[in-house]
């Protein structure tokens, strides 16, 4: 399995090759580079600058994706990984631009999930509670270093709309 950063001018990304019990990761990218180089254009979309902010992000990223691989054989955290978060400006009202942000978290029960966020661009941290109220609702509570709050989700899953539109689609599935 191959995946590639969108919109990457160099074709950027990850290949997975091997069994589910041993998998094989390695950086991919069209054009022949260095790992350093990969890594780079997968994080940040562009070549390293060798300034030390882009050193400490690609050193966070290595950490991270080496950390994930010990996690998944010892299993301490259930979500570990790096994401793309976006928030708002509270002056303006305009969406800030997205960063990546280290993320892992624990699900404590069914309904309850704590999660560590931390910014890789920025000196941003924050930590999240998080409680399925229903199937569709989660009540949010973080708390950070740049702002903290609460919000309230609500998730409608389309694909369970498909069984309206081709009910036989659906019971040749579960055959």
């Amino acid at each position: 399995m191959r995946a590639k950063r969108r919109n990457s001018p160099v074709g950027a990304g990850v290949e997975v090759l091997g069994n589910l019990n041993h998998p094989r990761i390695s950086l991919v990218a069209d054009l022949p580079m260095s790992e350093k180089d990969k890594l780079s254009w997968l994080i940040l979309n562009r070549a390293s600058s060798g300034s030390s902010a882009d050193e400490a992000t690609l050193a966070t990223a290595a950490s991270a994706w080496l950390a994930g691989n010990l996690n998944d054989r010892i299993g301490l955290v259930d979500d570990f990984g790096l994401t793309s978060r976006q928030n708002r400006n509270a002056q303006t009202g305009e969406m800030n631009p997205a960063q990546q942000v280290l993320t892992f978290g624990k699900q404590l029960t069914q309904n309850l999930y704590l999660g560590y966020e931390a910014g890789l661009g920025d000196a941003s941290q924050s930590a999240k509670l998080v409680y399925q109220l229903t199937r569709s609702i989660q009540g949010i509570l973080r708390i950070g270093t740049q702002s903290s709050g609460g919000e309230v989700k609500y998730h409608k899953r389309f694909d369970s709309l498909r069984a309206l539109f081709h009910p036989s689609q659906q019971d040749n599935e579960h055959d």
